[in-house]
């Protein structure tokens, strides 16, 4: 067991070493964090409360380069999570399926993005493991962090709110005796914290939240992704054949089977979805498969290792092959000494490295001037990476305006026009 705990002692620190191009998202929670920290940059209504929140301490505390660990630090606390969950299930294998989660791309690729698949699963695991904590020993406590923790799982990420009828699911199905009063009570612990946010962003938002989120994608996306989510553990499917059902297994395969089916109708499809039903699907596997320990310890590291080679070598072929330090670092030192509002149409980033706040163009293209008399804007820079609103990636849109500057990327083009007075 020591063996196991080191080498995922040794995963963790490598990873919160690892810094890959930061993708959208990632500047939208970094930039929400530094709102709720008194910086007025930039915010998205859309997005659930505890991650940014998570960013906004350091930036508080002006340390906000550590917000970039915060990574690690989550998947430090799904792997705890995990590993305390499986005991029950597995025994003296319980870091196996630890050692297994590291083995699927898909968290490789994504576990060290400040996103919110990990702190979501992270926080599901630990609603779970306390309420099974409760209906063994029938403590208050437990139970109240099982809700508390279930409450910050959907703030964390609203589909993850599914979590809610799972856990009560499981109550009935294995508490010795339902306390309706201390059960009634406990629901505080999960309503109120929602009720919070609720008060201070608006139910609106929530709702326009799962309603971008339904944007429709190919019902066999998952399918297809299967190279990208289980990578060479595909390989183990043979060999686990060893599966004999338990009642106390409903545990991870209610929560399996229920997020599975729902992400299989949920339109939007994106495979790092998947992170949220792996930690399941490992406990599901390590129970199966029938080899020793040694062996499956051999083949595991084999397979983080090759995975994490890949994903480094992905992460540096993306870098040095779309430059865009190159491209970011031009378009900083043109606005160095310039000011007025920019319109654009990548406004996290343009927000994040320039410091100040650049609002969206226009919804549509015969509402730009409108939008530029209301916020006096001097400047307007498109990027060809991104496609909203639709005509941005239109060039004739902006002829009237006399374009100061194109900075050429290898993945990546930014257009940089300045508005007359």
């Amino acid at each position: 067991m020591k063996k196991e705990i080191i080498i995922l002692a040794v995963i963790l620190i490598i990873l919160s070493l690892v810094k890959p191009v930061k993708i959208w998202d990632e500047y939208v929670y970094l930039l929400n964090g530094r709102y709720f920290s008194g910086e007025k940059l930039y915010f998205e209504e859309i997005r659930p409360p505890v991650l940014p929140l998570s960013v906004s301490v350091f930036y508080f505390l002006h340390l906000g380069f550590l917000a970039n660990f915060l990574p690690a630090f989550f998947l430090a606390l799904l792997s705890v999570s995990l590993f305390f969950y499986s005991k029950d299930f597995l025994k003296e294998k319980a870091a196996y399926p630890v050692l297994l989660l590291f083995s699927f791309p898909v968290v490789l690729l994504y576990g060290t993005r400040l996103l919110t698949d990990v702190p979501s699963a992270a926080f599901f695991i630990a609603s779970l493991l306390f309420m099974k904590e409760h209906t063994k020993n029938n403590k208050e406590t437990p139970l109240y962090l099982s809700f508390f923790f279930a409450s910050l799982t959907a703030l964390t990420r609203y589909p993850s709110g599914l979590v809610y009828p799972i856990i009560i699911c499981l109550y009935f199905l294995f508490v010795k005796k339902v306390n309706w009063k201390i059960l009634l009570l406990s629901q505080l612990f999960f309503i109120l914290p929602i009720l919070v946010w609720l008060n201070f962003i608006g139910l609106t938002a929530i709702t326009n939240a799962l309603i971008w989120s339904g944007l429709p994608s190919d019902g066999l996306y998952y399918i297809y992704n299967i190279p990208y989510i289980l990578g060479f553990t595909i390989l183990l499917l043979p060999f686990s054949s060893g599966y004999k059902y338990e009642k106390k297994d409903l545990w991870y395969l209610i929560p399996l089977i229920t997020m599975l089916s729902f992400f299989q109708i949920f339109q939007h499809k994106e495979f790092r979805f998947m992170i949220q039903i792996l930690p399941f699907l490992s406990i599901f596997l390590i129970k199966s498969l029938k080899f020793k320990e040694q062996t499956l310890t051999i083949i595991l590291l084999a397979f983080i290792v090759i995975n994490f080679v890949a994903v480094l070598y992905s992460f540096y072929q993306n870098q040095t092959t779309c430059n865009y330090d190159t491209v970011i670092g031009e378009f900083t030192d043109y606005f160095s000494t310039k000011n007025g509002t920019i319109l654009t149409n990548f406004m996290p980033l343009c927000s994040y490295y320039l410091g100040r706040s650049c609002p969206v163009l226009s919804y549509l293209p015969e509402w730009l001037s409108l939008r530029i008399s209301e916020l006096n804007a001097s400047y307007i820079a498109v990027s060809n990476a991104y496609s909203h609103p639709p005509y941005a990636s239109n060039l004739s849109y902006f002829s009237n305006y006399s374009m100061d500057k194109l900075i050429n990327g290898t993945c990546e083009q930014i257009f940089i026009y300045s508005i007359p007075r």
